[in-house]
């Protein structure tokens, strides 16, 4: 565990970019439990399904130097998330990822209390929104939470701006533009995001394309 910070807190001072995409039981805003396994289990969703963190990346982000990550992209395609269980439980897709994004921007209290590990006690975890990002699938339920782009734009224009990622990813782009979560239609989250991110075309492109072409970044992923 303690490797994986130096070596972030290294590569950001080398000029990296440092990111993580956790998936969701990894970073969870639901618990402040914490322990370095990933064969944990819910004894109210799936108990049968042993491949859950409890806020492993919780800890990177607590223990690193502030400002050592720049982005982080919560998974919520994990398989039996907890996006899952709240969409099986009958929330619609816009309201969480609403409710989901305010949580979890609000911040939350973390017990770390491994004694092999040098960060204890109750630690507050603050991610701002310029760093988040949600990470969305072509997967489909009842395994994996899939939410379609007009559910993610009307959760992301409903939501007060401090309660907005920055923005989202998608796995993968492989399948895009393919017939997917039993649709007759095809799917696209390249253009259905963009629709109201805006972030490819316009003035928005210009401004990418001034930047000083001399200035490169290299990138390290945890």
């Amino acid at each position: 565990m303690q490797l994986v910070v130096d070596m972030s807190s290294f590569a950001k001072k080398a000029g990296y970019l440092v990111t993580m995409a956790p998936v969701q039981s990894y970073f969870d805003v639901t618990t402040s439990k914490f322990n370095r396994f990933l064969n944990n289990s819910n004894e109210d969703y799936h108990p049968d399904f042993f491949y859950r963190g409890r806020n492993s990346y919780a800890y990177w982000w607590a223990a690193a130097p502030e400002g050592t990550f720049d982005l982080v992209t919560i998974q919520l395609y994990e398989t039996y998330s907890p996006a899952m269980q709240a969409l099986h439980s009958g929330i619609s897709g816009e309201k969480y990822l609403q409710s989901y994004a305010a949580h979890f921007l609000k911040g939350w209290t973390v017990h770390f209390d491994d004694p092999t590990l040098p960060l204890q006690g109750d630690v507050k975890i603050q991610v701002p929104s310029s760093k988040l990002l949600l990470g969305l699938s072509f997967g489909s339920p009842p395994k994996w939470a899939f939410f379609w782009p007009a559910q993610v734009a009307a959760a992301y224009q409903a939501a007060k701006e401090a309660e907005r990622p920055r923005g989202y990813s998608f796995w993968m782009i492989g399948f895009e533009d393919s017939f997917r979560n039993r649709s007759n239609g095809t799917l696209s989250f390249a253009r259905g995001l963009n629709q109201f991110l805006h972030v490819r075309g316009g003035r928005r492109m210009q401004s990418v394309s001034a930047v000083n072409a001399e200035e490169t970044f290299e990138s390290v992923h945890v």
